[in-house]
């Protein structure tokens, strides 16, 4: 088993997506496909819903430029980049609304946990900067 806190990017999946945007040449489009795994499938395996989550904590922290949510490369990366990544916002809310509900994997296995309410606050503080 890999990497799993209750951080948005604590787990596997997300530091590789992470990894990967720093790479690519369409931040936008990168962070905007993880949302239409939201849009596109009806139940959510875990492994998406990392990647949404951490998604979502970017553009939230690009649209209330706190980095509290990243780790610092990644941080430092955003720096620049949030007018481009801001327009996100509706969709991350969106695709992260999926990931509190009855259709996640990743819900499924955080509502058990003794972790879940860290994990339920991060949501929120997420949903919350969106907002903004």
């Amino acid at each position: 088993m890999g990497a799993w806190d209750p951080t948005a990017f604590g787990n596997d999946d997300a530091a590789e997506w992470a990894f990967e945007l720093r790479e690519t040449d369409n931040p936008a489009g990168f962070i905007s496909a993880a949302f239409d795994r939201a849009r596109a499938n009806e139940y959510l395996e875990s492994a998406d819903g990392a990647v949404i989550v951490a998604a979502a904590a970017l553009v939230a922290t690009a649209c209330d430029r706190t980095a509290r949510l990243l780790p610092s490369e990644l941080a430092d990366w955003l720096r620049g980049r949030e007018t481009q990544i801001k327009p996100l916002a509706s969709a991350a809310s969106d695709a992260l609304a999926k990931i509190n509900g009855e259709a996640s994997e990743l819900h499924e296995a955080w509502v058990d946990s003794d972790a879940f309410p860290e994990w339920a606050g991060l949501l929120e503080s997420i949903a919350d900067s969106l907002r903004v």
